[in-house]
This record gives C-alpha cells, structure tokens and sequence, in this order.
C-alpha cells in the first residue's frame, strides 16, 4: 500500500510519477491519495509555486495508462476550503517571514478556488488492474471521477459499517 497526501500536484513529471507508482504495486496493490483536481478549461501548472495539477481528464488518463483502477473517490473540497478560508490572512500575516506570508496566502488562495468550484480536493482510492484494458480503465474510472462521493455521505457510511 502506499499513501500520497498532496504529492503528485507538486511534481511536474506525471508519467514517470504514475510509472513508479504502478511498477512498485503489486496486482491489486492499493494507493491512497488526497490531492487536486483541476476543473476548468486545462491543467493547472505554475512552476514558481511548483504546482501542477491535472483535470478531470488528465487524472482518468494517467491512471488508466499506468492500469491503475479508481476504487473510490471521496470529494472534501467544501471541508478543506473551511480550513483554509482566511480573508484576512495579509493583516494575520503582518510580521512573519516572507516565505510564512506566501505560503499562508497559498493556502487563502487555494480556499477561494475551491468555494468557487476551480478546483477540487479529493481522497482517492487506487489500486492496480492488469487485466482491465485501456478502453475499460478509462471508462470506469470516468464513471468513478462522476460519481464521487461528498464527505458527509463517505463518512455516514463509514460509522454505518462500523
């Protein structure tokens, strides 16, 4: 098993990333990540934040290609962008390091992108598919990217299975 919190949206070389990742699992091998996705027109990268994240599209690309299945997604952009919000965060900041008031607006900024909808905060569950083809990863994990779950209905029946 392997665990990505916000990893893949700071590297730039997807393939080779997603490439590591499927020759290390073994068949049936699982990955847990919580990253971004990307909702508008195109990706998302900025290398002078080292911010690169892929849409919808691009996610159920890389995936497939690499036969890696989307067992579930778990939308928690509402919940993240909460924890985040600070329209204050310039007078919060007044006095701290440069690279402190940088990184806290980073997070102010990504709060305001996730209200409007520009981007998305997800828990993926991943795992590894030989045998499904091309064709077939990438129309399920579309189905997957669709139909993802909001975080209150995850939870709920997560304490219904306990």
């Amino acid at each position: 098993m392997m665990i990505g919190i916000e990893v893949s949206c700071h590297i730039p070389d997807k393939q080779g990333l997603f490439q590591n990742m499927s020759s290390a699992l073994n068949e049936g091998g699982q990955v847990l990540m919580m990253d971004f996705i990307a909702n508008l027109r195109g990706a998302i990268a900025d290398p002078s934040i080292d911010i690169y994240i892929p849409t919808v599209q691009g996610w159920i690309d890389l995936l497939a290609e690499h036969h890696l299945v989307l067992d579930e997604v778990i939308d928690v952009s509402k919940q993240v962008a909460n924890s985040l919000h600070d329209p204050e965060h310039a007078e919060n900041t007044k006095g701290l390091p440069e690279v402190v008031q940088n990184s806290i607006r980073n997070f102010a900024n990504s709060s305001i992108s996730l209200e409007k909808g520009w981007i998305s905060y997800c828990l993926f569950v991943i795992s590894k598919n030989s045998a499904l083809s091309l064709a077939e990863l990438r129309e399920h994990n579309a189905k997957q990217m669709s139909n993802r779950t909001p975080y209150p209905e995850a939870r709920r029946n997560m304490l219904q299975q306990i």
